[in-house]
């Protein structure tokens, strides 16, 4: 029966990518499914992320900094949530003295160009606002710290009290998981962490590599170090879709059979699209060319090679979680 019911979600969810369609409820996916796949471990698990996932919207920045080589995303963090978007790659900034999202790159002469997105404020509330009504686990990575009020060429990582406010702010996240701050999550279910699909499950995973993190009391309170879960996470840094394919399954072939393993299907823009888009091609125009062939990867899977996390930019439509429920359902 198991077998059976899994060959025919497979065989829905590969006649939806053919056609446009969609046959998922991609806000209720892991829910709604956690009697086929609630009971595997994150190891043994495909979810979809976002890259940049804060940066849907342009609220500032610096001289260069234009929707076309600063926008990750078109969507809020709710409706990549409701996307089916269980993984968040959130990068912290201070701008005017507020905690926003970033999207910052050091070039020449020791000078920092970008912008800011959403306020790390609304996506609090975003989280909220969708785990009042989804049993979903939700994971959000902290990381790319970055002051931006200490002048162009000092810019810098948060210290401790910056942290510290980042923390007061995320503390109003509902259903935070509690846990041993020694867990390592991709050992635990979906079943645990959601209590069979009985609650939402938030973790906030934060990056231990940049100075001045320190958790403190909240440390198994909803927030855990990047031991906890650390993701194998390196991108192509290539803006032509065969080299980071090819880059990207590669790694997948030889990385994730020993470790938790993102696939990062992200094109970047060269220094020349960068800088003069939207004569050149945006951020959005690669992701549109490189989020049409994601499903290649289908043919690419097996069970001792398979992505756990597939990051991507602009989540706009389900075909990323059928993809990945397509992933799941090809490995069982």
């Amino acid at each position: 029966m198991f077998k059976a019911r899994t060959s025919f979600i497979w065989l829905c969810l590969s006649n939806a990518l053919s056609i446009g369609g969609s046959v998922l409820d991609t806000a209720n996916w892991m829910k709604d499914h956690v009697t086929l796949f609630g009971f595997r471990t994150l190891r043994q698990l495909c979810i979809p992320g976002s890259h940049n996932s804060g940066m849907n919207e342009l609220n500032g920045g610096t001289a260069f900094a234009r929707r076309c080589n600063t926008l990750n995303q078109s969507q809020s963090v709710l409706k990549q949530l409701e996307l089916g978007v269980r993984y968040f790659d959130v990068r912290p900034v201070i701008s005017g003295g507020r905690f926003m999202t970033g999207h910052y790159t050091k070039i020449i002469f020791n000078s920092w160009q970008g912008g800011n997105g959403q306020s790390i404020y609304s996506i609090v509330s975003d989280i909220n606002t969708f785990t009042r009504y989804h049993n979903e686990l939700i994971i959000v990575r902290l990381s790319h710290t970055l002051n931006t009020d200490v002048g162009n060429r000092r810019y810098r990582g948060f210290i401790k009290e910056e942290w510290d406010g980042l923390f007061r702010l995320l503390d109003d996240t509902n259903y935070m998981v509690k846990a041993s701050p020694y867990t390592v999550f991709y050992k635990s279910t979906v079943v645990e962490l959601t209590k069979n699909g009985t609650t939402a499950a938030v973790l906030y995973i934060v990056d231990a590599l940049f100075a001045g993190v320190f958790l403190g009391k909240r440390v198994g309170n909803g927030y855990f170090y990047r031991d906890s879960l650390n993701p194998f996470d390196k991108f192509s840094d290539s803006n032509k879709l065969s080299t980071m394919s090819q880059d990207q399954i590669m790694k997948m072939e030889t990385v994730s059979p020993l470790k938790y393993f993102l696939l990062s299907w992200t094109l970047t823009q060269s220094y020349l699209e960068a800088s003069i888009c939207p004569l050149e091609k945006s951020i959005y125009q690669l992701a549109e060319g490189a989020n049409r062939k994601l499903k290649m990867i289908l043919s690419e899977v097996t069970w001792e090679a398979f992505p756990n996390i597939i990051s991507i930019d602009f989540v706009e439509t389900p075909a990323l979680a059928e993809i990945v429920m397509a992933v799941n359902s090809k490995l069982f």
